[in-house]
């Protein structure tokens, strides 16, 4: 996410695959901030006990982003 708010012009989208865990919740906060619409899919050709997830967030608001904390891990907002 730091990478796409340093490349991506306003207005742009970003696609990412990520994981269930603990991180998934301040991951989409992060982008439903920072973009103007965030969608969730699940692909049906996943196999049933992965936890893989997709994350679609469109319209880049143009903010700039510092998401780690000192330890490496994201920030909670």
């Amino acid at each position: 996410l730091q990478v796409a708010c340093h490349l991506l012009r306003p207005g742009g989208n970003f696609l990412v695959k990520t994981f269930v865990g603990e991180e998934l919740k301040t991951l989409s906060l992060e982008l439903e901030r920072r973009f103007r619409s965030l969608q969730r899919t699940r692909p049906e050709s996943t196999r049933k006990g992965s936890s893989e997830i997709y994350l679609c967030a469109q319209g880049f608001r143009g903010e700039t982003c510092d998401l780690m904390s000192t330890k490496g891990k994201l920030k909670s907002p």
